[in-house]
């Protein structure tokens, strides 16, 4: 199977399990437009944005490594944002 047919919770197990970077590769390009569009509703500054995209993301790669698996990308998204958002100084 490819990692285009893989399903979110197959490239995840994958990340996690085997350490297969190309897996969370994959994740990112599905997902990453989706989060960054909504962070910038979200904060309606796009320098922000991709700050805080960013900084979930690189969150998301140290969760995954140490959490059970979530059945849903976005869950897992969610939870690296509100982290990134929380450890972020306010303006």
């Amino acid at each position: 199977m490819s990692l285009s047919d893989a399903n979110d919770h197959e490239l995840m197990l994958s990340f996690q399990q085997e350490g297969d970077l190309a897996a969370f590769e994959e994740l990112f390009r599905r997902h990453k437009d989706m989060l960054l569009r909504f962070l910038i509703r979200l904060s309606a500054n796009h320098a922000i944005a991709e700050d805080v995209s960013q900084q979930a993301w690189l969150k998301a790669i140290d969760v995954a490594r140490v959490l059970v698996l979530h059945d849903d990308v976005s869950d897992a998204l969610e939870a690296a944002l509100e982290d990134a958002q929380a450890s972020r100084p306010s303006r």
